[in-house]
């Protein structure tokens, strides 16, 4: 659609280009072999221009000499020719205002302002992923001597640039480049929910039966897809599916069985293994104790010690619904240190938060008040069984441990990490002691570990019921 600006223009345009036309006669036809040569047309027109101009003025002169113009009378008076004359001025006055207006906005369009041309696209060549170890050489050249290098932060999913200043052939450079990180980890399976029982007319939340985490996001997505009818008693097979805030996507089987009567969870503890055969068995390979809490009652340390049992780890509390103490530890550990036991503890933990991590160390330092220990304090967190509830990321976890750490070394006492054998594999990333429960003969775990934790169900003198059995590599 035309505005009225383009309308103006045109009408202008039109006024110009007709007092051209009537002023100016049309060009010649020119043929394509009439080609001129660019220069030699343009003197040929100006000559014969000039020829034509010297042959008119010749030829004025003549008729005013020897031919004069004899007097006659106009049939139009005075006054007609003053009013004609006046007519002819505003019209040429109106084309010549016409005129110039037209070229003083055509000359306005033909001349735009100097166009601004976008910023050349930035190349994120290269992807990093996310809390990957990431310094400023991994982004210059290859035979680049760096001159400020350093640590480049790699916590955060998304696209980022970086200066770089470096020597090249002997030459000192300084470049912006562009990077990308990003999240191209699945969620982790750690708990794939076996043996799912709900009762008749019960609703079904999967969160309270797998346990999903994911290396970068806090928060997973769980859902499910298949048919269940939790009205109606039977098996039903679905497909688990947790997601992070990437895209990427973790799938798996699982099997609901609604049930009108709850199957019982009776416990059976297994094979006993008692303490002269874990002498028999593993006497050479380390020195041999027990772990302990308030489940093992109250323990006779003397017979434990005559048994043969050189060391006890012993919980000091928990924090599950907040901090509590054990109810056996002030008792364990006097008894314990007076049989002329080794003795360390450990402490269970739910944290999820600095605070909460903070608030533990500050209350294991104050229940020691300095007392002496053999052993690192233990740090037991494996609530693992529906981890995303607690929203933490892998990551996260990992590094509430170190804070634990440094806590801790801030009241004196170093620190070790327990877990089993499929989450220091899949889940944990320290290189402090690390406590390994692992339930078989022999373990298969290539990793470093200073403690084993190799049965559940060991029998000692002293202790009335099962008792997990420790090997310490000095």
């Amino acid at each position: 659609m035309l505005d009225k600006k383009h309308i103006t223009i045109g009408l202008i345009c039109s006024v110009i280009l007709t007092s051209c036309t009537q002023e100016i006669p049309p060009a010649p036809d020119m043929t394509d072999s009439a080609v001129i040569t660019e220069g030699t047309a343009a003197e040929e027109t100006v000559t014969e221009i000039q020829e034509e101009t010297t042959a008119a003025s010749r030829t004025s002169q003549t008729t005013e000499t020897s031919a004069p113009v004899p007097e006659t009378v106009s049939e139009t008076s005075d006054t007609d020719i003053q009013e004609k004359t006046s007519e002819t001025s505003a019209e040429t006055t109106s084309v010549t205002s016409a005129t110039h207006a037209a070229e003083d906005m055509l000359s306005g369009l033909s001349s735009p302002p100097p166009q601004v041309l976008p910023a050349p696209a930035k190349h994120y060549d290269k992807v990093f992923e996310v809390y990957s170890e990431l310094y400023a050489h991994d982004l210059a050249p290859e035979d680049a001597e760096m001159t400020d290098d350093y640590e480049i932060d790699t916590s955060s999913a998304g696209d980022f640039s970086a200066e770089l200043k470096y020597v090249l052939d002997g030459e000192e450079k300084s470049e912006t480049v562009y990077f990308s990180v990003a999240d191209t980890q699945p969620p982790v399976l750690l708990n794939s929910g076996w043996d799912i029982n709900i009762k008749t007319g019960k609703d079904f939340d999967i969160s309270k039966w797998v346990g999903v985490g994911d290396y970068y996001d806090d928060n997973i997505t769980l859902s499910y897809t298949g048919e269940l009818d939790t009205e109606t008693e039977g098996k039903y097979p679905l497909t688990a599916v947790a997601c992070d805030s990437s895209g990427n996507r973790t799938e798996w089987d699982i099997t609901v069985n609604v049930v009108d009567t709850l199957p019982s969870s009776d416990y059976d503890d297994g094979d006993k293994l008692p303490f002269d055969e874990f002498i028999r068995d593993y006497g050479g390979e380390g020195t041999l104790g027990i772990d302990v809490s308030k489940w093992q009652g109250d323990i006779d340390f003397e017979k434990v010690r005559a048994a043969g049992c050189e060391f006890v780890i012993m919980r000091i509390g928990k924090d599950t619904d907040g901090i509590q103490a054990d109810e056996k530890f002030d008792r364990n550990f006097k008894a314990a240190k007076d049989a002329g036991l080794r003795v360390g503890v450990y402490f269970y933990s739910c944290a999820n938060s600095e605070d909460e991590i903070r608030a533990d160390a500050k209350w294991i330092a104050e229940k020691l008040d300095g007392a002496g220990l053999d052993f690192p304090v233990a740090f037991d967190w494996e609530s693992f069984s529906t981890y995303q509830n607690y929203h933490m990321s892998i990551h996260r976890l990992n590094e509430l441990y170190k804070l634990f750490d440094r806590s801790m070394n801030s009241y004196g006492y170093d620190t070790m990490l327990y877990s089993s054998k499929n989450f220091l594999l899949n889940f944990w990333q320290t290189d402090k002691t690390v406590w390994l429960a692992h339930y078989t003969d022999r373990t298969n775990y290539t990793g470093r570990y200073e403690l084993w934790q190799l049965s559940s169900t060991g029998r000692i003198d002293g202790i009335y019921g099962a008792v997990d059995l420790d090997i310490w590599y000095e």
